[in-house]
Formats: C-alpha cells, sequence, structure tokens
C-alpha cells in the first residue's frame, strides 16, 4: 500500500496528489499534464476527489449552519432587549448633574473677582513754611508735648472743684 501512495504522489505518475486536489478544489491552477476526466475514472483518484469534495461540502454547509443560527441568537437578543424596560430610573440623571455641578462649579472659580474701587483719601496740605514754624516752635518748648497729659493732672484749675 506504501508503494501505492508513493506512486500516485509522484508529479510523473499521472495520478493527483493531495496538494494538487486540493488546489483544484480551490480554483488554483492546474498543471497541463493533469486532467480532470482522470478525477473522475481514476479508481485511485476518484474516491480520495469524492471524499475531498464530500468533507469540504460539510465543512461549508455547517460554518452557513453555525452562521444562521448565530445571527438568530443575535436577532433574539436584541429584540428581548428592545422589549425589556430600562431599569435606569433616577439613577440615569446622576451623571448628568454632577457634569452640571461640576461645570457651575467651574464657571465660578474661573470668574474673576470684581476689582477693588480706588479709594480717595483726603491729605491735609500743608506749606512748607507752617511745617517749619512747627518745628521751630517744638524746638523752643523746655517740655516735651508728650508730658501734656501728665502734667495737667497736677494743675489746679478752678473749673474742676465742685462748688
Amino acid at each position: 500500500m506504501k508503494a501505492e501512495k508513493q506512486v500516485i504522489n509522484q508529479p510523473g505518475s499521472g495520478h493527483w496528489s493531495e496538494a494538487r486536489m486540493l488546489d483544484h478544489l480551490y480554483g488554483l491552477d492546474t498543471p497541463a499534464d493533469l486532467n480532470e476526466r482522470h478525477l473522475a475514472e481514476c479508481p485511485d483518484c476518484a474516491p480520495r476527489w469524492t471524499a475531498l469534495t464530500a468533507r469540504r461540502a460539510k465543512i461549508v454547509a455547517g460554518a452557513y449552519a453555525a452562521r444562521e443560527d448565530r445571527l438568530r441568537a443575535q436577532r433574539a437578543a436584541i429584540f428581548d432587549r428592545i422589549e425589556r424596560p430600562s431599569r435606569r430610573g433616577l439613577w440615569s440623571l446622576v451623571p448628568a448633574a454632577a457634569t452640571a455641578l461640576l461645570l457651575v462649579t467651574g464657571v465660578a472659580l474661573q470668574t474673576p473677582a470684581p476689582a477693588p474701587q480706588p479709594q480717595t483719601v483726603a491729605v491735609v496740605s500743608q506749606s512748607d513754611r507752617e511745617l517749619f514754624r512747627e518745628v521751630a516752635a517744638l524746638m523752643e518748648e523746655d517740655v516735651p508735648r508728650a508730658t501734656d497729659p501728665f502734667n495737667s493732672l497736677f494743675e489746679t484749675s478752678n473749673s474742676l472743684e465742685v462748688q
């Protein structure tokens, strides 16, 4: 039997190898020395060719059946989801409320504080002569002005006496 397989798979024997049959099954180039009539009439090649085409047909049919089943299951799941009421309720509003709160907070923090209005302060202006006179008067005094409140405690005045 090994001798037959070797003869079948040899390129010059006139028989089709498994690789050549697969190439022909999937529409790839067929060499000129191999013809299709040989596949149908040869007692060695015909059963292998028939088994190979039957196996491909079974695989293709199974793939289509699996595809149909998967599409049917997807369609049923979609219709179930459409018909089922939503359970979200008020929880669906939480992300929107949180986003709005963050937006308002961000705008409030980004708004600059109003600039303070400049206030005018009244400054008493004195001329240089008045300033020099006051400085000269302070220098002529023997007792500093800071002691006036203390000295007034010891002065006797008639205005403070009770009559």
